[in-house]
């Protein structure tokens, strides 16, 4: 996409496409997860057609860098949880780290350090590639599904479940760049519960309530801060709500 907002088709690939990252001599890779199981080197003038590296390895690749070596860096989110590395050309990967609950994303910052979001563990940490030895250089927020750093290596998170980009202070704290809000809001109900008014929003990484009171000037004031529950284990990504009739979701 050119900065007016033109866009073209460089590549069409399997269903799922998710991680993509560019390395520092322009080659283009992106992966396939969830749907499917797949990583491919895409031509960034979009003339070649996609070069698959490898598939349906049971990797489940997520967000994924470049080293320092020219190797592919990548999680194996919904594989066995540790960090791969994946050389392009061949297709031969290794495991360089393991013992993550939930690795999402990895990142080199630029002295070439590897950093790995864990989602579960709610951490972002730094992984020494000739020791192993893991060090936390970060709390994450909940639900965060990304991170970058700046030409300064100052660290920015993102959150799938508020919305929100945090940036890692010198003290050490997460500030907020930008309020939080919905990020894919989907099927509303209402429920009357005796003098209680409730809405629930079904906003995919979590299901919303909204607290609802008669007012004098407007028919309702609205707290769109409640959150039943965040991405719980046995629900995930609702989209749709109803009410059963005995005061009970169905989601």
């Amino acid at each position: 996409i050119t900065p007016t907002g033109t866009g073209s088709i460089l590549a069409t690939l399997r269903p799922g496409a998710n991680g993509i990252t560019l390395s520092p001599s322009g080659r283009l890779f992106v992966n396939t997860t969830s749907i499917s199981d797949s990583l491919w080197e895409v031509d960034p003038q979009g003339v070649n057609p996609p070069q698959l590296i490898l598939e349906n390895q049971g990797f489940f690749l997520n967000a994924m860098d470049v080293g320092p070596d020219g190797n592919l860096y990548a999680p194996s989110w919904l594989g066995n949880q540790t960090i791969l590395k994946i050389d392009p050309d061949s297709g031969a990967s290794e495991e360089v780290a393991s013992g993550f609950d939930d690795p999402l994303a990895v990142k080199f910052n630029h002295q070439g350090q590897l950093h790995v979001l864990d989602q579960t563990a709610r951490e972002v940490v730094r992984i020494d590639l000739t020791t192993g030895e893991k060090t936390v250089v970060s709390e994450a927020p909940e639900n965060a599904d990304n991170f970058t750093f700046d030409l300064n290596d100052r660290l920015y998170i993102s959150s799938a479940q508020d919305g929100a980009v945090r940036k890692l202070t010198p003290g050490g704290r997460l500030r907020k760049l930008n309020p939080s809000g919905f990020v894919l809001p989907g099927g509303l109900v209402f429920m009357e519960q005796g003098t209680r008014d409730r809405l629930f929003l079904a906003d995919f990484f979590s299901l919303r309530e909204f607290s609802l009171s008669p007012s004098a000037n407007r028919a309702l004031e609205v707290d769109v801060d409640g959150i039943v529950f965040g991405n719980p284990a046995s629900i995930f990504g609702p989209v749709a709500i109803a009410d059963n009739g005995d005061g009970n979701l169905i989601i």
